[in-house]
């Protein structure tokens, strides 16, 4: 059975419905609306099944006129015969976008033959046009575009024009959390914002390829202003969970000779500037951008040659105990000595072979290289110590990295121990569940395995938590630059302080200065890697360095390094020394104000009756638990101690929730920070 035509016909005259309908329903399905109101409530729930619309003019024909603009600015082409008795109406009424116009009183076999013509025509233009759109946005498609572009260019030489691409970042993730429904809704909705903005750009518009859009637009001062407005306006209120990003790039086109193909690329290449970059939504191509995508093909040209002739090699940095600056582990790293772009920074090449993938192959050479070169100094009866491999984010995604890790243990009969696994706090924030199932999976192997660059992106206290880690490396880039605040400072105290409580072993790197050094002693961090101490070095170099087993930097010496290192210990036995210790023992910070205890023992906890550690109500212990007539005493004798650095005593009344107390309050200083003062202090009950 023949699917008929759905046609709307809209007017209040029962005796001209009837003929039309009559003439008409043996061809077409007509669909009655007695006026404009219903017609639009119609149009509004079957506009992609009507064919045309007829519309009967009545006497005032205000609302006719306003039915006629709505409907054109909804759908610009559909056919919309109107009928009127008023011959100065037609005029108006094409003029607002009716497609023909008859007037009454008029043969129903004219009317059937005006609307198949129109409807052959809008049969035709569709056809034409689903060659030319892209049949999701209505937008042109690509080979469209170029060709128009092309024209366009060519007909206003006089004018400069600029070649955008837009793209909606992880779009991707779209389609896979809500599905391609949705997806392809967030693609229509970018898509009318576009025809929108074309109004007042002047310009055409494209969809080439899945997320990415195109434009041609003249040039103008305030172009990149505009499109960011653009950028920032066209998804902030659109209805979805995720915040969606449009990332723009602009050619402005000084040869409009090159291939439009040639212009989108290095639209594109502006948009990979600013991937990424929340506070970026738009970027211009110029020189400066294709002399580095040029350098960035070179490495790639040479990437596969470079690693088989071994001109990329492994390189090795110690990592110190801060205390007696002997090696305690090497970090291998990967350098790159080319024969015609010398030395390239690993800053230059890593950021490369992880966007292709490479970084995976060249990992998997790294990690063979270092387990051979272990072997030949355990071999050589060096005095060898444990070596961090890095793991980047993409080889987590690789089922086969445990076995991969495994077998090359195996082969070289390494101890699990010599071999620490290095992955970046960046991979635990972007993609946490399948970092922290890769790195279980190792651990349960027998590998340690280190948080890299903690610090020096997202950390939080929540990743502190979560992490399946061994060690924490903080990167002290954190500091640079916080040197005259001191929030820096403080923060990384902070930071090694509860990485002690968790029993979170912390090494820090890059440290560059003897005031780092001096710092990262000060608040306990017990182990270090940076230029301070050795650059990273070749093989030889480094072996030799083994042999030799510390480091030729002058010996630091602390106020007190045993019962620091005592106090701060994760170790079971230190803990359990700490806890049974006969007198009532603390470690306390002093700022000059405030007296915060850090650590109690057992023996504090039940002869003193402080409860709940840690408590907040510990962060003013002076003006908490001792009498105020002893406050000064208390503050003297902080400050002679640190002074001196001498044990300072001072007797008082302690006031605990259970009773007063006479005791006597003994105070020795461990270190000294900026502006806080680090004692140990036991209390001994007079009573």
């Amino acid at each position: 059975m023949a699917v008929h035509k759905k046609i709307l016909a809209i007017g209040d005259h029962e005796e001209d419905f009837y003929l039309l309908k009559k003439d008409l329903s043996p061809e077409y399905d007509i669909v009655r609306a007695k006026n404009t109101q219903q017609g639009l409530d119609i149009f509004a729930k079957h506009e992609d099944a009507l064919a045309a619309i007829m519309l009967d003019f009545g006497t005032a024909m205000a609302d006719e006129y306003a039915f006629l603009q709505t409907i054109r600015a909804e759908h610009s082409t559909l056919p919309l015969l109107v009928l009127a008795k008023n011959k100065d109406a037609e005029l108006t009424a094409l003029t607002l976008g009716a497609t023909d116009f008859i007037c009454k009183p008029y043969q129903p076999a004219i009317v059937h033959q005006r609307l198949k013509n129109l409807l052959l025509l809008h049969e035709r233009a569709a056809l034409r046009n689903t060659t030319e759109h892209d049949t999701l946005t209505h937008l042109y498609n690509k080979e469209t575009f170029f060709a128009k572009a092309r024209s366009l260019l060519d007909t206003h030489a006089e004018q400069q024009y600029a070649l955008i691409c837009i793209d909606i970042e992880h779009f991707k993730l779209v389609n896979d959390l809500y599905g391609v429904a949705q997806g392809d809704a967030v693609l229509r909705h970018v898509a009318k914002a576009l025809r929108q903005q074309l109004k007042t750009f002047h310009g055409i518009a494209a969809r080439l390829r899945s997320d990415l859009f195109a434009l041609c637009l003249p040039l103008r001062p305030s172009l990149k202003e505009d499109l960011t407005q653009f950028a920032a306006a066209t998804l902030k209120e659109y209805p979805l969970d995720m915040k969606l990003v449009l990332k723009i790039g602009i050619y402005p086109i000084e040869d409009s000779s090159l291939p439009i193909d040639v212009m989108c690329d290095r639209a594109q290449m502006a948009i990979s500037l600013i991937k990424g970059k929340f506070n970026q939504s738009c970027a211009s191509y110029n020189d400066s951008l294709r002399r580095i995508l040029l350098e960035e093909q070179e490495i790639l040209n040479s990437m596969h040659e470079s690693l088989s002739k071994k001109q990329i090699s492994v390189y090795f940095q110690p990592k110190v105990d801060l205390y007696s600056l002997k090696i305690i582990g090497a970090e291998a790293l990967a350098r790159w000595h080319h024969p015609v772009m010398g030395a390239i920074s690993p800053s230059r090449f890593i950021p490369i072979f992880e966007k292709n993938g490479f970084i995976s192959t060249m990992d998997e050479f790294i990690w063979e290289e270092t387990c051979r070169l272990i072997r030949l100094w355990l071999d050589a009866g060096l005095p060898v110590v444990p070596v961090s491999m890095n793991v980047s984010r993409v080889d987590t995604y690789n089922p086969n990295l445990c076995n991969i890790l495994n077998a090359l243990v195996k082969k070289y009969s390494i101890p699990y121990e010599l071999l620490n696994l290095e992955v970046t706090e960046s991979a635990y924030v972007e993609h946490p569940e399948q970092v922290i199932a890769a790195v279980s999976a190792l651990r349960t192997l027998g590998f340690r395995v280190e948080m890299d660059d903690f610090g020096s992106g997202y950390s939080s206290l929540n990743m502190l938590k979560d992490i399946p880690v061994d060690v924490l490396k903080i990167d002290l880039r954190f500091l640079r630059g916080a040197e005259e605040t001191e929030r820096g400072l403080r923060i990384l105290a902070s930071v090694v302080r509860m990485a002690k409580w968790i029993a979170l072993p912390v090494i820090a790197e890059g440290v560059e200065k003897k005031e780092e050094v001096d710092f990262l002693r000060s608040i306990g961090c017990n182990s270090a890697q940076g230029f301070f101490f050795a650059r990273p070095m070749p093989e030889q170099e480094f072996r030799q360095y083994l042999r030799n087993k510390a480091a030729p930097q002058e010996r630091y010496e602390s106020v007190l390094d045993v019962p620091r290192t005592f106090l701060w210990s994760d170790k079971e036995e230190s803990c359990f020394i700490f806890n049974m210790l006969p007198s009532a023992a603390a470690l306390i910070e002093y700022d000059g104000n405030h007296v915060e205890l850090l650590r109690v023992n057992k023996t504090m906890i039940e002869q003193i009756h402080i409860q709940g550690f840690p408590s907040t109500e510990w962060s003013n212990f002076i003006e908490e638990y001792i009498q105020k007539a002893y406050w000064g005493a208390v503050h003297a004798a902080l400050h002679t101690a640190a002074e001196k650095r001498c044990t300072e005593k001072v007797c008082c009344h302690l006031q605990t929730k259970a009773k007063t107390m006479w005791v006597r309050l003994n105070f020795f200083c461990i270190s000294q920070e900026i502006n806080k003062t680090l004692f140990t202090m036991t209390v001994e009950n007079l009573e």
